[in-house]
């Protein structure tokens, strides 16, 4: 996949993706969704258990307001629930989220109307995912 890397520390704004450990046969289960106001970012933090799934975290084209949409697919899970977040942060004005069907759970992260595509960056822990993206006035901490 050219222009497309695997989680890290560096703040991009084309596709990460990952393979995770769960599968087909031992799917993870989504345990908690979550988003958490930081110095000069937000951060989206998915909490799973049985491993952590595949994913996939690009930007989708702008939906009907202008604002742009960061689209999360997690793959090899199950469970979770429909979940519709307005916090209202900087860089996270909306998140949904739908039940996974066949495997796959997506999530739309919408941003702020009228800015670009924000840069991002993908985290993972032992029982945790996230995507932390960049507040509009570019400034950010590591």
């Amino acid at each position: 996949m050219p222009g497309a890397a695997p989680a890290g520390p560096e703040w991009r704004t084309d596709l990460r993706y990952g393979v995770g450990a769960a599968t087909g046969a031992e799917p993870a289960d989504l345990a908690g969704v979550g988003v958490e106001q930081h110095s000069g970012f937000d951060r989206i933090v998915l909490h799973f258990s049985g491993g952590l799934p595949g994913y996939r975290v690009a930007y989708r084209p702008a939906g009907n307001a202008g604002a742009p949409a960061l689209g999360i697919r997690l793959e090899h899970i199950r469970g979770g629930a429909e979940r519709h977040l307005r916090p209202g942060l900087p860089a996270v004005r909306e998140l949904r989220a739908a039940p996974a069907a066949a495997g796959t759970a997506r999530l739309t992260v919408t941003l702020p109307a009228g800015t670009d595509r924000l840069p991002f960056r993908v985290g993972l822990a032992a029982d945790a995912f996230y995507v932390d993206v960049v507040h509009p006035d570019g400034e950010h901490s590591t």
